[in-house]
Parts: C-alpha cells; sequence; structure tokens
C-alpha cells in the first residue's frame, strides 16, 4: 500500500465547499497553535498522552525481551512509574498554564494592537502640532508677547492654513511649510501671509510644485517689487510661462528664485521684467540637454553680467564704436553702454546679445550656424548649438563669457529672438491662469479624494487638541518619576515592563480613572473624557475605557514597542505582563508566575531524563553494532567450514604388495599418484 499512489478527488456540492474550507481553516488555526507552543516550550496534551504511551511501550519491550534480570525489570517498572507520575502532573498543569497564558497574551495583545491604531492616528497630528508650533514660534519673535498670547497666534495659523487648503487645494502640510518659509524670510508676519498664502498654495496645487517652490517664487516676486495684490499676477505669469514653453513651472520654480534677486541687480524689476526672465527661461531649453541645465544657465548667465570681470573683458575684446562710451583709454565702458540700452527700453541681458551679435555680423561660420539652427527641431539643432558653442569659445568673443552654461543661454536668446517675442507676447494675457486650472482640477477624483483626506487630518488634529494638556501632564509625570528613578526605569524600560504595568491595569480598569486608581489613573481617565467630550458625548462609560486605555496604550506603546521590537524582550511579553500583575498583588498573575517556575523546573527534570535516555539508546546502538560485527564474522567462518566438508574424503589401498615393496611405500606411492591427479589440494 505504502508503494501505491491514491487519487481522491471529490465533487462538492451543495454547501460541502464552504464546510471543508471551515475545516481546514480551523486545521491551520490549530497548527499555528501548535508551532506558537513549541517556539515557547510547550508541548501539547497530545504530546505528553503519546510520551506516557512510549514510556509503558519501552517498558514492556524491555520485559518481553528476555535479556534483562529480574533486578532491571524491577527497576524499570519502578522508573516508568515515576516518569508517567510526572507527566500527568505536567498534563495537569499544562491545562492551567496555557488559559492563564492565553489571558496574558490577550492583555498584551490588546495594549499592543491599541497603541498601534492610536498611534498612527495621533502621530500625523503630533507632527503637525509641533511644525504649528515651531512657525508660530518664529513669527512671534521679539514681538513682546506672552506665552498665553503666541500660543494664540499658533491657533490663528493653524486657521490660515486649514483656510488656504480649502480654498486653493494641496494638503495641509504643505501649506504649512509655505507659511513657514514666508515667516522664515523675515519679509512676511501672519498678517502679511495670510494675503499670500492662498494663492501660493494654488499655484503649487495646479502645477504639482512643491509648497516650499511656490512660497520661494511668492518671497522672490515681492522682493522683485511686486506688491501683495501683483503677487498673483505674478504667480500667474510664472505658470503660464510653463504652458507657453517647454519648461514647466514645477522645475522652473527652483531656477526662478535663485534668477529673480540676480535679474534685479542687472536692472530688471517689476512685472514687465518678471516677463522677460521667464520668457528668457523658456527659450534657454532650447540649447540645453534638461529643464535643469536650462535654468542653471540662466543663472550663470545673469551671475556673468553682473561681475566685474564682465566689464573688464568686454573692454579688452570688443572695440567701441561710433557712439559707444569710452575711458581714458579709449576702451568701451560696459557700464555706461548698458545704461544708454536702457533708455531704450533693452535690459542687460538684451544688450549683451545685441552687442554679441554686432560683433559677429560679419562672421560668415556663425551666420550660416545661426540660419541652421532656425530651421533645426530636436538633435539636430542641439547638434548645430554645440557647434556655435565650440566656436565662440575658440574666438575672442569667448574670452567674454568664459561659462559655458551662460554662454548656452546667451546662444538661446540671440538665435530664438522670435520664440521669445511669442512668450512674451503670451504672457501679456496670463491674469487668470492658476484660477482656472484649479477650476478645471477641483472636481476630479484625485482632488476631491485630497481634500477629504485634509478633513480627515482637521478632524484627527481637533480631536488630538482636546486631550494635549492632559497627555502633556501624563508624560511630564511619567519623566519625573524616571527622573527620580533612574534604576527603576532602566529595568522596566529595558524588560518592557512599562508596557505590561499600563496595559494590564487598563485592563481591570486600574488607570481608568476609578476608586484607587492613583494619580496616574484619575489622569488617563481625564484624558478619556477628553476624548468622549470631542466625540459629541457619544462614547459612554465603555467609550470612556477604551479610549483612556487607548490612550494609555499609546503613550507607552510608542515608547516600548521601537525599543523590543525584534528583540528577545518581545517573545517575553506575556511573562512581563504577568510579572507586572504579580507586583500589583494579583493573585492570579502570582499563580501563573508560580506555576510557570515549577513548569520550568519540570522541563529541566525532563531535559536531564532524555539526555540519559538518549545516552542509554547510543549504548545499545553500539552494542547492536559490535553483536552484528561478531554475527557477520561467524558467517564467513562457518562458510569456509561447509565449503572444507563439501569436499569427497579420499580413498586408497594400504595393504598394498605389488612389486614386493612394503606396505608403507605402497602408501607413499598412492598418495604421490593422487597428488599428481589433483585428488588433494592444499588446505585452504
Amino acid at each position: 500500500m505504502s508503494t501505491q499512489t491514491v487519487s481522491l478527488r471529490l465533487l462538492l456540492t451543495g454547501n460541502a465547499a464552504g464546510e471543508l474550507g471551515r475545516i481546514a481553516a480551523q486545521q491551520r488555526r490549530d497548527t499555528r497553535t501548535i508551532n506558537d507552543m513549541q517556539r515557547m516550550g510547550l508541548r501539547t496534551q497530545q504530546q505528553i498522552r503519546d510520551e506516557i504511551r512510549n514510556q509503558e511501550r519501552a517498558y514492556r519491550r524491555l520485559r518481553t525481551s528476555g535479556t534483562a534480570s529480574a533486578n532491571d525489570i524491577r527497576r524499570a517498572h519502578q522508573r516508568m512509574r515515576e516518569e508517567v507520575r510526572r507527566l500527568n502532573g505536567e498534563l495537569r498543569t499544562s491545562s492551567t498554564l496555557m488559559g492563564k497564558m492565553q489571558t496574558a497574551g490577550a492583555v498584551a495583545g490588546g495594549v499592543v494592537a491599541g497603541a498601534a491604531v492610536v498611534n498612527s492616528q495621533i502621530k500625523p497630528a503630533r507632527t503637525y502640532d509641533e511644525q504649528l508650533a515651531r512657525t508660530a514660534g518664529t513669527a512671534t519673535y521679539g514681538a513682546g508677547m506672552s506665552i498665553a498670547d503666541r500660543k494664540l497666534v499658533k491657533v490663528e495659523l493653524d486657521k490660515t492654513v486649514m483656510s488656504a487648503v480649502r480654498a486653493s487645494g494641496g494638503t495641509r502640510e504643505g501649506a504649512l511649510d509655505a507659511a513657514d518659509t514666508l515667516i522664515a524670510s523675515g519679509a512676511y508676519d501672519l498678517a502679511s501671509v495670510q494675503k499670500v498664502l492662498g494663492i501660493t498654495q494654488r499655484a503649487s496645487f495646479v502645477s504639482g510644485a512643491t509648497a516650499t517652490d511656490a512660497a520661494a517664487v511668492t518671497l522672490q516676486l515681492k522682493n522683485f517689487g511686486l506688491t501683495p495684490e501683483q503677487i498673483q499676477r505674478g504667480q500667474d505669469i510664472a505658470v503660464a510661462g510653463g504652458q507657453l514653453g517647454g519648461f514647466e513651472y514645477d522645475t522652473m520654480a527652483q531656477y526662478l528664485s535663485r534668477q529673480l534677486p540676480l535679474a534685479k541687480s542687472a536692472g530688471y524689476g517689476d512685472l514687465a521684467g518678471l516677463k522677460k526672465i521667464v520668457a528668457m527661461n523658456q527659450v534657454a531649453i532650447n540649447t540645453a540637454g534638461n529643464q535643469d541645465e536650462a535654468g542653471n544657465n540662466v543663472v550663470n548667465l545673469l551671475q556673468k553680467i553682473n561681475s566685474r570681470e564682465f566689464s573688464r573683458t568686454i573692454a579688452a575684446t570688443i572695440a567701441p564704436r561710433k557712439g559707444d562710451p569710452k575711458n581714458s583709454d579709449g576702451e568701451l565702458v560696459w557700464s555706461e553702454y548698458a545704461r544708454q540700452q536702457k533708455a531704450k527700453g533693452i535690459d542687460q541681458v538684451d544688450a549683451f546679445v545685441s552687442l554679441l551679435e554686432r560683433e559677429l555680423a560679419s562672421n560668415s561660420q556663425y551666420q550660416s550656424l545661426k540660419a541652421q539652427a532656425a530651421g533645426a527641431k530636436g538633435q539636430e539643432a542641439k547638434a548645430v548649438y554645440e557647434q556655435m558653442g565650440q566656436m565662440l569659445e575658440g574666438s575672442s568673443l569667448g574670452e567674454i563669457i568664459a561659462d559655458r552654461q551662460a554662454l548656452m543661454a546667451a546662444l538661446a536668446i540671440s538665435t530664438n529672438g522670435a520664440e521669445n517675442e511669442r512668450i512674451k507676447a503670451g504672457l501679456d494675457n496670463a491674469d487668470g491662469t492658476i484660477d482656472g486650472l484649479h477650476e478645471l482640477f477641483k472636481d476630479d477624483e484625485w482632488a476631491t479624494a485630497m481634500g477629504r483626506q485634509q478633513e480627515q487630518l482637521n478632524i484627527n488634529y481637533e480631536l488630538y487638541t482636546k486631550v494635549n494638556d492632559q497627555l502633556s501632564d501624563f508624560n511630564g509625570q511619567l519623566s519625573g518619576f524616571m527622573e527620580k528613578h533612574e534604576g527603576l526605569a532602566i529595568a522596566a524600560y529595558g524588560a518592557g515592563l512599562a508596557l505590561a504595568t499600563v496595559g494590564a491595569a487598563s485592563a481591570v480598569g486600574g488607570l481608568m480613572g476609578g476608586a484607587g486608581a492613583g494619580a496616574t489613573g484619575g489622569l488617563l481617565g481625564r484624558i478619556g473624557g477628553g476624548l468622549a467630550a470631542a466625540g459629541a458625548g457619544a462614547a459612554g462609560t465603555a467609550g470612556l475605557a477604551v479610549a483612556g486605555g487607548a490612550a494609555g496604550g499609546y503613550l507607552i506603546g510608542t515608547g516600548i514597542s521601537k525599543s523590543i521590537e525584534g528583540t528577545s524582550i518581545s517573545n517575553s511579553i506575556g511573562e512581563a505582563i504577568a510579572k507586572a500583575l504579580a507586583a500589583a498583588g494579583n493573585d492570579e498573575a502570582q499563580a501563573a508566575l508560580d506555576a510557570n517556575a515549577k513548569y520550568d523546573q519540570m522541563i529541566a527534570e525532563q531535559q536531564q531524563t532524555k539526555q540519559k535516555q538518549d545516552q542509554m539508546v547510543n549504548e545499545q546502538a553500539q552494542t547492536k553494532q559490535i553483536q552484528s560485527q561478531i554475527v557477520a564474522q561467524q558467517g564467513v567462518m562457518i562458510s569456509h567450514l561447509s565449503a572444507i566438508a563439501a569436499k569427497p574424503v579420499p580413498t586408497f589401498n594400504p595393504t598394498i604388495t605389488i612389486g614386493g615393496h612394503s606396505t608403507a611405500m605402497n602408501m607413499m606411492d598412492e598418495i604421490g599418484k593422487q597428488n599428481k591427479r589433483g585428488k588433494f589440494g592444499p588446505y585452504r
């Protein structure tokens, strides 16, 4: 039967499939239970009963073997009875112990689960509250306000953030980051932030830029000369530029905040100057490998034309023409030339480009490449621009802009004049760009889901603020206790005792603020009350217990779970809970500890017995091996003797007298003849 393969096919009809599924699920649960017991060093009742039967069978085999003496059998019988008696005791103890361990495990599991759930809810609120506090602290620094008034600013800041999110989209964390960027700059206070945070948040939402990048643009727009009423138009221009060209706002915002201060130093400003810088970025993409390179090229160009080295190089390289300003040495003075061009409405970058074009007007190679670039696209255009850059770097004009990135930006402006004008003309109609995109996106599912999530987080934060004071009091009291009892705190923290104490006491109501709960119990009761009040009073007594227990589990679980995760402590949580309960005077817990100690002793004795049994088995195995070797040798000897016995006995006549020889000689002759014929052989 063992060599056959049996295939069983079942046709499941009616409820049979569901019933078999239920049975299979129960088997999986039973298997997990057995595996968990084995990990903890426990044996199931069935395993103990099997051990009892094995003891009895071993005794019967010894008694019937016929090789043991009467004394051996008597000692074996006595040992068997003692072992069976001990195993029966283990069987009774395991039932009680497993019941207590299941109770302790349920308490620990409830606390850990409660800690995980509440931690996932409170952690975002705590992080947001911390960020609010730090931003409000920056906003009120040096204002001569009292602590109470500064705390009220935090409340006002939260309202400003949520108002911006509700009106413009995005996330509250992003809006708070934007507010922090503006306030930390010193250019905005809370009152002025309220005027620009909405449009900043909306620009971030419709473009996909980070809120901090959008806030950096808002800050530099103010420094660029735009009034609070013009900030929205400035953001519209920046976002529209990305729509008209290939340099999107989400990336351009990172560079625009760096370019605007440089552009202001070069004489740019107001909305008109902003349009030129935005258009400059859009055409710069034509000579750059990507958007980041384009933004960096424009930054380098603006830096270059503001440097003293730039003025000296122009004076040494470009010969002045009629009408150009000159110094006493007859050299072209760049600063004066730039002012002349500014009076004509030409900014510094355009003035430099026009000067560059004037010098290259008679250069046939440059003009040929410029014509090719006008009709080239993609890789072909990049190859042409690369040739132009190499040509200029090898000429005397290359000394003016030794920075290749700045040179490529200048080439882009020089060779893309028509596109530059197209983009600037489009930016004249940029008003309302952001609002239009917001209307386009706000009703999409992803946008409404984002809004719903922010409202959920806001509700969570409001709930957190209801118990903020109580949680702070609890943390302070616990910190004070650990400071005064440092040795105890270290031991408790390392062993997970704090988690066990709070979890077990919460389970029996010790921390719910009832009679005899003490200061800590009353405190958690107040936390539960705050949570219940935030829930419109619908929690009731049971709700208070759950809320308080969850808060207690969270407060301790957050600190403990990280320290014990993945360590041997987490595997001993049930024992830690029992110790905590016993320390609190719980008789059931003390009984569980006593039973556990006895069980450990029984396990040690059982291990010693098993070691002795293993030694006996090894000795028996060695004896059997020796016996087998002897039997094998005997078998070889018997086979040889059998082969010898099977040979026929030789016959001859001892009384032969032929030829007058003696009888002895006749015998010797006969033996010699037999040997020659092979009748006898040597003994083998």
